[in-house]
């Protein structure tokens, strides 16, 4: 009767990817039909795949596969605001759920400065994948003198000795990020209204290692996976961002901890890259009502 049983969900199981399979199949026709997303394939040097492109080409998405690794790369090529209001969506990790639907829940942890922090999600992707907690450590240095950019790096820790929030604790998984990297590359104003541009390239890769619920999977990541990430999580997150980053306003709840700026980092920002505020009319309300 067991075996039976067994056999049952198994067969349940791949009833419903294959399921999703078709669903992701039919939503990235309709992405093509539209003009908004390339088929993969072509090669973009140093170990990267075009995977697809949202807008046109605004936006950039490469894959990268090692035995034990996964790499995903987003390139954006010009942001309508400036550096610090790009920040202030990762920055702010406990609003990250209120606008990122694939985010259960998020942290910080610890923090050092206010360039250098501890933070803590739970990331909450589509059936079947279960959710996973993550932790990193994050560092923003200034390379604008050297390079032209402000850079971010973020990694996993080998050890933590804080207690973990009860949210990543309930999970049952981890994902490991062994490296990510963000540069913010400050543009020329926008020439009609002189509001600040930037460019941004966000790249990270996990370790497949533990990942026991991909089968022990540690060669690579099922291609049913890689469609889920590409033509659905990642077109919604990013559409969702710029929504986000078109209303900044102290009105909302982004807006209020971008404009409070509690640990002085978004002035910071604003300093080394040289750019003004995207929403200075509401900057000088603010300061009107100090006063």
């Amino acid at each position: 009767m067991t075996d039976h049983l067994t056999i049952l969900l198994l067969l349940l199981n791949v009833f419903w990817l294959l399921v999703i399979h078709r669903r992701l199949a039919r939503y990235v026709s309709l992405l093509q039909q539209r003009g908004d997303v390339s088929v993969p394939g072509s090669a973009s040097g140093e170990g990267w795949t075009l995977a697809s492109t949202l807008d046109h080409g605004k936006c950039c998405i490469y894959t990268a596969q090692k035995p034990g690794q996964f790499s995903l790369r987003v390139a954006l090529a010009s942001l309508p605001t400036g550096a610090a209001e790009v920040m202030c969506l990762p920055r702010e990790v406990d609003l990250i759920p209120t606008w990122n639907t694939f985010c259960g829940w998020g942290g910080v942890l610890t923090l050092t400065s206010p360039t250098d922090l501890c933070v803590g999600a739970v990331l909450a992707l589509p059936w079947p994948v279960p959710n996973h907690s993550i932790l990193v450590h994050a560092q923003l240095h200034d390379h604008m003198a050297h390079d032209g950019h402000i850079l971010v790096e973020a990694a996993t820790p080998e050890t933590f000795d804080e207690a973990l929030p009860a949210p990543m604790r309930a999970c049952a998984h981890t994902l490991p990020i062994i490296s990510s990297m963000g540069t913010l590359t400050p543009l020329p104003p926008d020439p009609a209204s002189g509001a600040p541009r930037t460019a941004a390239d966000v790249s990270m890769t996990v370790s497949l290692t533990g990942l026991g619920w991909l089968g022990g999977v540690a060669s690579g990541v099922p291609q049913w996976l890689i469609n889920l990430i590409l033509f659905v999580v990642t077109p919604l997150v990013y559409r969702r961002a710029l929504q986000v980053l078109g209303d900044l306003s102290p009105d909302t709840a982004l807006g209020k901890r971008l404009h409070s700026d509690a640990t002085g980092v978004y002035e910071h920002l604003r300093s080394i890259s040289g750019q003004r505020a995207a929403h200075p009319l509401a900057a000088s309300q603010d300061q009107a009502g100090v006063k």
